[in-house]
């Protein structure tokens, strides 16, 4: 059991350590599956506009033909709203062939923003760190030429030998 929990604890940790260069890998990897799956939703194009398209041609037609409006063999406001039903039925299927496509491709964008992210924060700690250490050095130095003198102090900083 020990050895489990060490192994998941080094596994743990290396892949915090990795984890900028994962999400970034699995962004990339994401992108190229957001486009497959584009290509593919695009082969499916022709099953779903192909019946709308008969659809839409059939109301345009009644729509267009006078005799058929004069005589109240075609209500237009019924046309009208079987025409805004073929749209959005039509619509909503090409959003469902393309929806694991746009969230593929969401998905990869957040990745590669959160590993963005990430870099900046680890940045902006090793800038603190290095002002930390910058400050601490120089109070140090001041303490050196307080107690052995400025030209040794110069000494020792350059490494000059007699």
């Amino acid at each position: 059991m020990n050895a489990f929990i060490n192994m998941f604890n080094k596994n743990k940790f290396w892949t915090k350590k990795h984890s900028p260069e994962l999400l970034i890998a699995g962004g990339i990897v994401m992108a190229a599956g957001a486009v497959v799956s584009a290509c593919i939703a695009t082969k499916k194009l022709d099953n779903i506009l192909k019946p709308a398209t008969k659809q839409i041609a059939e109301i345009h037609d009644n729509l267009n033909d006078k005799f058929k409006i004069d005589n109240n063999q075609v209500d237009v406001k019924e046309e009208k709203r079987e025409l805004a039903k073929v749209y959005a039925k039509t619509g909503a299927k090409l959003c469902l062939a393309y929806a694991p496509s746009v969230l593929m491709f969401a998905a990869s964008v957040s990745c590669i923003l959160g590993s963005h992210n990430i870099m900046i924060k680890r940045n902006t700690a090793l800038a603190a760190a290095a002002t930390v250490a910058e400050q601490a050095f120089k109070e140090y130095r001041e303490r050196v030429v307080d107690k052995f003198g400025e030209e040794t102090e110069r000494d020792l900083y350059y490494g000059v030998e007699e």
